[in-house]
């Protein structure tokens, strides 16, 4: 493991799972200084002042993405360690982590668990990625609907379709996203497009069968 002392930064919008991570990793690493954030904006600031030795980051926060807060951590430290800790298994998800290169991805479910396996493993200088991800790239990567479905679908229709799966109407996407009405129903009608269906009912249901949805995630 790396020399003492270590920083690591946590960032997930849920205080209870913040401190959580924190109490667990304090047992494992008792001389490291952790910090906790619940907010990406407090982040990107920090960021200005320091590096960390390690960034536990959590996808879904209030402010912004936990993927915008990986890409900025990037651009300005780009050896970084990044380990991701989400609820989100959808395969869309699971493909941008590989694009950002992060160091390893917990599922929510198993986090607390792994946690230590994982923290030990990257400050090795190691990866770790736990079995439900690379289960969930593994089955889709060698099918050629789900791959290239995937890779034709835009950031702004992956998440259109997630709010429909969990049954948000158009004129609740448009306040969520800050959008016009006009704006969803253009992304609507691409997805109906794309996955040639004509109503969301079907859209959901084939977005499920195919892996794009997970009923427990919704």
């Amino acid at each position: 493991m790396m020399d003492l002392p270590l920083n690591v930064l946590i960032l997930d919008d849920h205080e209870l799972v913040a401190y959580g991570i924190k109490s667990k990793l304090g047992k494992l690493l008792p001389e490291v200084k952790m910090d906790v954030f619940t907010e990406g904006t407090a982040v990107v600031r920090k960021l200005k002042e320091q590096d960390y030795d390690l960034y536990i980051i959590d996808l879904e926060l209030r402010d912004m993405t936990g993927f915008e807060v990986i890409k900025k951590i990037k651009r300005i430290y780009p050896d970084s360690n990044i380990l991701v800790c989400t609820l989100h298994e959808e395969i869309w998800y699971a493909k941008e982590l590989k694009l950002l290169n992060v160091s390893g991805i917990l599922y929510k479910s198993s986090c607390l668990d792994l946690l230590d396996k994982a923290v030990s493993e990257i400050l090795n200088g190691n990866t770790f990625f736990c079995d439900q991800y690379k289960e969930l790239f593994n089955n889709h990567i060698d099918k050629d609907f789900r791959y290239l479905l995937y890779e034709s679908l835009t950031k702004n229709e992956c998440e259109v379709l997630y709010m429909i799966g969990r049954g948000y109407t158009t004129q609740n996407i448009a306040d969520e996203k800050s959008w016009s009405v006009k704006t969803v129903e253009y992304y609507r009608k691409r997805l109906f497009d794309k996955f040639g269906v004509s109503n969301v009912s079907r859209l959901v249901a084939i977005a499920m069968k195919e892996g794009f949805l997970k009923k427990e995630n919704l």
